[in-house]
């Protein structure tokens, strides 16, 4: 009986998906949705064009029910509110739930935050910014996560508004309501999201919600940069899913919007893709000590780049090209000459310390053969299609298995092999032209460029600071965002903190728990990853010095 009224449930959240967008529809004076500039002349420009203009979903709440979000706060915050002037009481609305000011603005701007978009008729349609660009020392930049978002308090506070005001829910209202949208601010439960959508589709993408989602894991998420996208051949912290345009449009897939709609928004979202793809990391803004760095950089290569991949330290080798054509095509096999010369690098490198090197070669064979799990590097680099050329750096796209990782199993269990497998069969891969790894038996070693900005770090976000990654056994069990300045801790790189002994007694309402990341909790654990109990603490030190070169 459960299980029927959980089936049922993701039925009649996902019609209301469909239901409520009628209802925006039928609006008095609606008026046309912006659309892309035809002038722009490159793909990526026209990606970004349509992040920021084009609604593919229907409006979440209108300019009226965000104007009146504070009158549902708690009574202190309300009373602030109430006594603010109009730009403070935005500025307030938008911490409380972490949305960001676009950065491409005038000063004066009072529209959609970055992550939604104006549907022509004041109403908020969301979009793939709201959770891929975020804010990191005071500086909002498209393409970073957004470490702030607490969806689940503004949908909340949504509903409730609309209540007040007679107004229709929309898809989110309806769907929060049997399924979470996150448990703690930062993160979402966006991995069920794509669970859902993608159920309820035939393979060319016709709606049908009489099939079954399957189990239903709920657990939270840390989104990835989008500028390490363009170093990948594959998708997502376990890497299964191919790197391909229409992967992208699995969250606009409610049911009103149906085949044809989808099919009609491919152009766009190979733009999109082009975008992502053209995002470069961003600069650390603080200093850098320059000689501790150096000393962190030859730890790195002899401890972590063998997953990790290098940044700026080989020569360019040749890749394989996305054409099939010359040296580097698929079935040349180049990779283990590019391995060769990583490897090379690394022990002279190693040779330079004057200590063996902690991790094994990359031309070791790992355990597992090609599309059951763990990939052999060289065919990792015999199929991916990087940039046509990539200078200094190298970067295996490694999957080390979950027994040997030790981080929490809970993302990987939440997408079973039937899951994965039905995404193969799908338009979304090409029918499976594009490859799919349906038991990938653990996570994918992630590129870190950037990696000071993109805290917190492992898939769940449950490690606040690259210095507590570093540290196994000081990493907090329960800790709290210290809001104080810009929020970064320049010492230790990532989140300033507050690490917590006990869960706060004055953390009365839903959206105050949210505040505290609890690793007890399911699905949020900090634990794994624990190579680094291998290095001194002076390399942690030079280590740590060197990831802000990245």
């Amino acid at each position: 009986m459960k299980r029927a009224h959980r089936i049922l449930s993701a039925v009649a959240v996902l019609a209301a998906c469909g239901a409520s967008v009628s209802a925006a529809d039928d609006r008095e004076g609606r008026k046309s949705a912006p659309s892309v500039n035809p002038s722009l002349e490159s793909s990526a420009e026209r990606g970004y064009e349509v992040l920021r203009t084009r609604p593919f979903l229907p409006p979440d709440f209108d300019d009226g029910v965000f104007e009146r979000l504070w009158t549902v706060w708690p009574d202190e915050l309300r009373k602030e509110a109430e006594a603010a002037s109009p730009t403070v009481r935005r500025r307030m609305t938008f911490d409380r739930y972490g949305l960001q000011e676009p950065p491409d603005v005038p000063e004066d701007y009072d529209g959609p935050a970055m992550g939604y978009v104006d549907d022509g008729a004041h109403g908020w349609v969301m979009n793939c910014f709201a959770c891929h660009a975020g804010q990191v020392a005071g500086q909002v930049i498209p393409g970073l996560p957004n470490t702030d978002i607490d969806l689940q308090s503004l949908v909340e506070d949504v509903r409730t508004v609309k209540l007040a005001q007679f107004k229709p829910f929309a898809h989110l209202d309806l769907g929060s309501l049997k399924v979470p949208l996150g448990g703690t601010r930062g993160t979402t439960n966006s991995v069920v999201f794509g669970i859902l959508l993608d159920g309820f589709r035939r393979p060319d993408m016709s709606v049908d919600l009489s099939q079954r989602p399957g189990r239903l894991l709920h657990h939270d998420m840390d989104a990835p940069a989008w500028w390490n996208v363009s170093r990948k051949s594959k998708l997502y912290v376990d890497g299964f899913a191919p790197k391909n345009h229409r992967i992208l449009m699995q969250f606009m897939l409610i049911p009103k919007n149906d085949r044809d709609v989808i099919y009609g928004w491919e152009d766009d979202f190979r733009d999109v893709l082009a975008y992502i793809e053209s995002l470069d990391a961003p600069q650390y803004p603080g200093p850098i000590d320059e000689p501790l760095a150096a000393k962190g950089k030859i730890a790195f290569v002899a401890n972590c780049a063998s997953c990790h991949g290098t940044y700026g330290d080989r020569d360019l080798v040749s890749l394989p090209s996305p054409s099939g054509e010359g040296p580097g095509a698929r079935g040349s096999r180049p990779a283990p000459l590019v391995l060769a010369s990583f490897d090379r690098q690394v022990s002279q490198t190693v040779q330079e310390a004057g200590r063996p090197a902690a991790r094994p070669s990359l031309l070791s064979p790992l355990p597992r053969e090609r599309g059951t799990g763990i990939i052999a590097e060289q065919d990792t680099a015999a199929r991916r299609e990087p940039r046509p050329s990539i200078a200094k750096d190298f970067y295996p796209e490694r999957i080390i298995p979950i027994a040997e990782l030790g981080t929490d199993p809970v993302r990987l269990e939440a997408l079973s092999v039937e899951h994965r497998t039905h995404l193969q069969t799908t338009w979304m891969t090409d029918y499976g032209r594009d490859e799919t790894i349906t038991d990938p038996g653990g996570y994918v070693a992630p590129p870190l460029d950037g990696v000071w900005a993109s805290a917190p770090y492992f898939h769940n976000g449950s490690v606040p600071t690259l210095w507590h990654v570093l540290r196994p056994s000081e990493r907090p069990k329960l800790w709290r965002r210290d809001r104080r300045g810009d929020g970064y801790d320049h010492e230790r790189i990532g989140l300033a903190v507050e690490e917590l002994k006990t869960f706060p007694k004055n953390a009365l309402d839903a959206s105050a728990r949210r505040e505290v990341f609890d690793t007890s909790k399911s699905g949020k654990s900090a634990a794994g990853h624990d190579y680094p109990d291998a290095l001194s603490e002076d390399e942690k030190r030079a280590v740590l010095e060197y990831l802000k070169t990245l």
